[in-house]
């Protein structure tokens, strides 16, 4: 199975552990963590928009960004091919918040390592909606895979509630067809929220067992 991945080091390092999924961009790992630099990182791959630059260092990880720095045309084209032939297309759906530069979204997390004025913003429903659409939209004749991130009511952490938000508004877009969602909150049925996390983002060493098997049971499930 040929995946073409778009998201944080949790869906990245889960990913890299199923033996019968074959990575396409995994020479080309950059986290990203909103919807918003998925939709730029295709326009980019694409070459429907250029990119300054002076923005690469609030955008990518290193590997990739000296890649694109060494030989940005080499970069885009090998990511075209691998995204034109993946047979699924995987996105972390994750958070609402988002960092605008030059009438791009920057990393988030890229953008807290360094010394900078920029404003946090989110996204309301509506603007996420039509996010997630146009990143459909993007892809035609693909088969998208969302995964959301881990939600659980009982432990009371105001600051994930979105993430609530954020898969219920998933899984009512996609159609089960070519869009399809795993939620992995779901292994809190059967888990503690200690057992799975050891903050409110990282899994735990037996977190990442228990996530990794059961979005390999759902993957599963979707190609068969």
């Amino acid at each position: 199975m040929k995946v073409f991945i778009f998201g944080s080091c949790r869906v990245w390092n889960t990913l890299e552990n199923i033996n019968f999924i074959e990575i396409q961009n995994k020479n080309y790992r950059t986290l990203m963590h909103s919807i918003g630099q998925y939709n730029q990182e295709i326009d980019f791959i694409n070459k429907k928009i250029d990119i300054n630059p002076e923005n690469y260092e609030y955008m990518y990880y290193s590997n990739y960004y000296n890649l694109l720095i060494e030989n940005k045309e080499n970069l885009q084209n090998n990511l075209f091919d691998f995204l034109n032939n993946s047979d699924y297309i995987i996105a972390e759906m994750q958070t609402l918040k988002f960092i605008e530069k030059d009438n791009l979204e920057l990393d988030m997390v890229q953008c807290q390592r360094k010394p900078n004025n920029f404003e946090i913003k989110a996204y309301n429903k509506t603007i996420l909606i039509n996010k997630i659409n146009e990143f459909i939209k993007k892809l035609p004749n693909k088969k998208i895979i969302f995964i959301g991130h881990v939600f659980d009511e009982s432990v009371g952490i105001k600051k994930i509630n979105t993430r609530l938000v954020i898969n219920n508004l998933v899984k009512n877009i996609v159609n089960n067809k070519n869009t399809f969602f795993i939620n992995p909150s779901n292994v809190f049925k059967n888990n503690k929220w200690n057992d799975i996390m050891k903050d409110s983002s990282h899994y735990t060493v037996e977190g990442e067992k228990i996530i990794k098997e059961y979005i390999e049971s759902e993957i599963k499930k979707i190609i068969s």
